[in-house]
């Protein structure tokens, strides 16, 4: 512990540190709530919603809605089989010296079907992961701009897809014809077609998915949609609902 002169100084100095921390806080929480402010008011500037679609057109968007979720649902589902699957597999060959096998291709494999069968709805969500700190503020200064560059996104996001996919159908009509096999023959293999029939169909999604944020960036860019003036917190950025 420090006595005298010294001992003052530090308690002085600490003191004013304390002071400064506690006057920063209200600050701080004030920058807080208008960050939360300024990310709600994103969330309703990149909101879309169905209710302007008539006739087929909507129809065929819930559709498209439908079965991405649904996709999605299944993709979810086959991650808990396989999260599951290896619980069981660690319980066995701790507990039980009986590990199951397998479960190492299961789970290579697995990770590459999962991601296919979610990204399509990611997509038409707009949820990707990215930065704001350009286009938000464009979106809100410049809409068309903003939108024109979300269409060119996606744009290139079909293109990547698209290329992507001719090479998943190739290999995938390989499989099927020289009955292509994951593992070690007399300990455990399984087909690959399974596998890479559900990444040509996340992957058609995907490109479906991208298709149709085209559209509708570059109707909004054009003035044909718009905003809605009733919005829920629950939608995010971009999302057709």
């Amino acid at each position: 512990m420090v006595g005298g002169p010294q001992g003052l100084i530090a308690k002085g100095f600490c003191a004013v540190r304390l002071g400064q921390a506690v006057k920063a806080v209200p600050a701080c929480l004030r920058r807080a709530v208008r960050k939360a402010d300024s990310g709600e008011d994103m969330a309703r500037e990149f909101t879309y919603t169905g209710n302007s679609q008539a006739g087929a057109e909507g129809l065929l968007l819930r559709a498209l809605r439908v079965a991405l979720s649904g996709l999605s649902w299944l993709g979810g589902i086959w991650l808990v089989a396989l999260m599951t699957l290896i619980c069981c597999d660690v319980i066995g060959r701790s507990f039980f010296n009986a590990p199951i096998t397998g479960v190492a291709e299961i789970a290579a494999f697995s990770v590459i079907g999962i991601v296919s069968l979610q990204l399509p709805e990611t997509i038409l969500h707009n949820r990707l992961t990215r930065t704001d700190l350009i286009i938000a503020p464009l979106r809100r200064s410049f809409p068309m701009g903003g939108n024109l560059i979300e269409a060119l996104f996606a744009l290139a996001g079909l293109a990547v897809f698209a290329v992507t996919l001719v090479g998943s159908v190739e290999f995938l009509m390989k499989s099927i014809s020289s009955d292509e096999f994951y593992g070690v023959q007399g300990v455990f293999t399984f087909p690959t077609w399974p596998v890479r029939l559900m990444l040509v169909i996340g992957i058609t999604a995907s490109a479906i998915a991208f298709l149709v944020q085209i559209i509708f960036r570059l109707a909004s860019a054009a003035g044909a949609s718009r905003a809605p003036e009733d919005t829920t917190a629950g939608h995010v950025e971009g999302d057709i609902q």
